[in-house]
């Protein structure tokens, strides 16, 4: 941790340094060099369309240079329901809440982050993200793998038994795109990742393209079934997105929504049934059972506010998930929430 911060502050120090008094030293070379680079990229003309915007509506923070202290906090929520023998089972799983702080440089659009855990706890759960928005775009992609699930199965009510840690595992790729229709006046990134100020009220309609390729296995308790779930997930919705700017100054809350159908699912679930010692696998391809409606959804929510348009303290957060299934067989539903807290300055 130190050693990033150190190297943080050099990187930082010096091409400041390199910006007042150009020399011929290498560090003043390098942050020439930097700066060169980083005008070239704005000037080019796909990054001036995705960039567009009508500045009397949001406009971009003075300074080129950004520093973001982050707190975040997330979890997921799964549950899978089945039928059998004319007898219901549900089971109920929740992965332990992950904690971490991050810090991070940013000039001009690129950024350079440091990513801890301050709990050092035992577990296998990994997770990766990347996420890039400009004001008409956006994408986000994540991986986990998520083995520290704990709950309870049930069955009309009666609980039959609780599932520990390690016993439940999911393995998750997603891939979402957005695009802004209004992109001109409503600025998403303004409240997400406070690269903007967001001037006056403004909303967008949002058109979403998801790919999921989803891997989940659920243990049989007290006779309830196994599921075993691998599916290839594409959605397709449109939702909308709104920022309120209150009459007093450097405030800016945003809220969006956006529904998504899924058009096609293609994968294989399996159940296996446990009574009496005697197990029954029984075997579904998705793409023929006959499907119940099958969606997916993203929610996000962001206040922000601005200290004399240097300094900024913002709170996001946001909720997606999937319900996938067929008639009479099985459920599956997933929820994933996040939430942020961060202090930053813009210089």
């Amino acid at each position: 941790m130190k050693r990033a911060l150190i190297i943080i502050i050099l990187m930082l120090t010096g091409l400041r340094l390199a910006a007042q008094e150009p020399d011929n030293s290498l560090i003043g070379k390098a942050g020439r060099f930097i700066n060169k680079t980083a005008d070239w990229f704005q000037e080019l003309t796909p990054v001036k369309i995705f960039n567009a915007r009508d500045t009397s509506y949001y406009s971009a923070p003075p300074g080129d240079w950004t520093i973001k202290v982050r707190t975040n906090l997330s979890g997921t929520y799964l549950k899978a329901s089945g039928h059998s023998d004319d007898r219901n089972f549900t089971t109920r799983l929740a992965a332990r809440h992950n904690l971490t702080q991050s810090i991070g440089v940013t000039y001009k659009g690129v950024t350079l982050g440091y990513t801890f855990s301050p709990w050092k706890r035992d577990g296998h759960d990994i997770r990766y993200d990347f996420s890039a928005y400009s004001n008409m775009a956006g994408i986000d992609a994540t991986y986990r793998t998520i083995s520290s699930f704990s709950g309870y199965a049930e069955s009309d009510g009666e609980r039959l038994g609780e599932i520990a840690e390690n016993q439940a595992s999911q393995h998750l790729l997603s891939i979402s795109a957005f695009y802004f229709f209004n992109y001109k006046q409503f600025s998403f990134p303004a409240s997400i990742n406070q690269s903007y100020f967001q001037l006056k009220s403004a909303g967008s309609w949002i058109a979403g393209l998801s790919y999921a390729m989803d891997q989940t296995s659920v243990p049989s308790v007290g006779g309830s079934p196994e599921f075993n779930v691998n599916s290839r997930l594409v959605a397709l919705g449109v939702g909308y997105g709104y920022t309120w700017v209150p009459q007093r100054k450097g405030w800016q809350i945003m809220v969006s929504f956006l529904p998504k159908l899924v058009i096609y699912d293609s994968g294989h679930l399996k159940l296996e049934y446990d009574e009496a010692g005697i197990p029954h696998p029984i075997g579904y391809d998705i793409r023929q059972a006959l499907r119940q409606p099958e969606a997916m959804f993203n929610g996000n929510f962001a206040a922000v506010h601005w200290f004399r348009r240097y300094f900024f303290v913002g709170l996001t957060a946001s909720l997606d998930g999937y319900s996938i299934g067929s008639y009479g067989t099985y459920t599956l539903t997933q929820f994933r929430w996040e939430a942020h807290l961060a202090l930053g300055a813009r210089f």
